[in-house]
């Protein structure tokens, strides 16, 4: 599958499953793309994030340290307690209009051998309006003591 995004960037991947997310019941006011890779092992998973912070210019902080948490909790012994655990990257623009670009790894212990899948978010439209609308809530308000 092949999206074009603005500024002469594209999204290509293969073998994925596609979710198309609106905020209208009008087909044509599509607002979210969500692309879920399938399950890969942690440092499959990894690699293909890591690939795509770099081709899209993203921080990939949040992708490091999930990487980092679930090495630590496998080592510990403690596959259960990871269950649900998620890390991703920023959410930048990817023009000065949109869309939203963010990419993310989650784990899960219901398929053994195989439990990280890497996901993709594209969002605009009212989604894109309702996300920058909440991260600037979140700056906004000071962290707790």
């Amino acid at each position: 599958m092949d999206i074009d995004l603005p500024g002469g960037r594209q999204f290509h991947a293969d073998k994925l499953k596609l979710v198309v997310a609106a905020t209208h019941d009008d087909a044509e006011n599509i607002d979210e793309l969500i692309c879920w890779y399938p399950a890969l092992p942690l440092d499959e998973a990894y690699g293909k994030a890591m690939e795509l912070t770099r081709q899209f210019g993203l921080k990939s902080d949040g992708i490091t340290e999930f990487r980092r948490t679930v090495l630590d909790g496998l080592a510990a012994g403690d596959r259960k307690d990871l269950d649900g655990k998620d890390g991703g990257s920023d959410f930048p623009l990817l023009t000065s209009t949109g869309p939203l670009f963010g990419i993310g790894l989650k784990y899960s212990t219901v398929k053994n051998m195989q439990p990280v899948t890497l996901q993709v978010n594209i969002a605009w439209g009212d989604n894109l309006r309702l996300t920058l609308r909440d991260q600037a809530t979140q700056s906004a308000t000071p962290p707790a003591p």
